[in-house]
């Protein structure tokens, strides 16, 4: 017999905003919080995103969470894509 001592899941949380549009959630698991961070900055990059569109900008805040608690936080901004495209783009992505 042995004692069960479940591991925190360690996970990364997304946040896509844009103002006066509808946030989007995603999670990711299974990757450092730097590298999330590298591979989703590429992938927008590969996008070919016009930086210089009028109007508001798109965020995304990458926290690290263990367990239920939530660690460090960075955040990313450019234009061209609402939080609903760029949730769709990092679906399809990384099935």
């Amino acid at each position: 017999m042995k004692i069960y001592n479940p591991k925190p899941i360690e996970i990364i949380r997304l946040s896509i905003l844009k103002k006066d549009e509808k946030t989007e959630y995603i999670n990711f698991t299974n990757v450092e919080h730097n590298e999330c961070i590298v591979k989703i900055k590429s992938l927008l990059q590969s996008q070919n995103l016009d930086q210089f569109i009028k109007g508001a900008s798109t965020r995304i805040d990458f926290r690290h969470c263990v367990g239920g608690e939530n660690g460090k936080s960075i955040s990313i901004s450019f234009k061209g894509m609402n939080p609903g495209q760029v949730k769709k783009l990092l679906e399809t992505t990384f099935k």
